[in-house]
């Protein structure tokens, strides 16, 4: 329900969500940030949000919305690296997918197979 109200409410057509709502009081400008200040980007964090909820649930609109998000945000990404990690983390996830393994069966079974998955974890793959 928060990611649907999130796109609902928050999210530009263009790319990016805004820091306010649709139904919030009349604004000059309606902010949109997409660098780290002294907490994450809110943009690289709801980018990163749909695409591993995207990827779990095989929902292709939160892999588009996230997409679009590191796209509405690359100029200032491609200018200033170094105060978007966020988005750049959005950006490496969105490029690598994760591989997902499903286990299924009896408990003792998967627990094995959870304990070597766990041993042969590698973050890239």
């Amino acid at each position: 329900e928060l990611t649907e109200a999130m796109l609902r409410h928050f999210a530009d057509p263009s790319g990016g969500f805004f820091f306010t709502s649709d139904d919030h009081e009349a604004l000059l400008h309606r902010l949109k940030a997409f660098s780290d200040e002294a907490i994450p980007s809110g943009n690289g964090v709801a980018a990163r949000v749909l695409l591993r909820l995207g990827y779990l649930l095989g929902e292709s609109r939160y892999l588009d919305a996230a997409e679009r998000t590191v796209r509405a945000g690359w100029a200032p990404l491609e200018q200033y690296p170094q105060a978007h990690m966020t988005m750049l983390t959005a950006l490496d996830e969105l490029l690598h997918p994760p591989q997902i393994v499903i286990l299924r069966g009896e408990a003792s079974a998967i627990e094995a197979w959870r304990r070597e998955l766990a041993r042969l974890y590698a973050p890239r793959r």
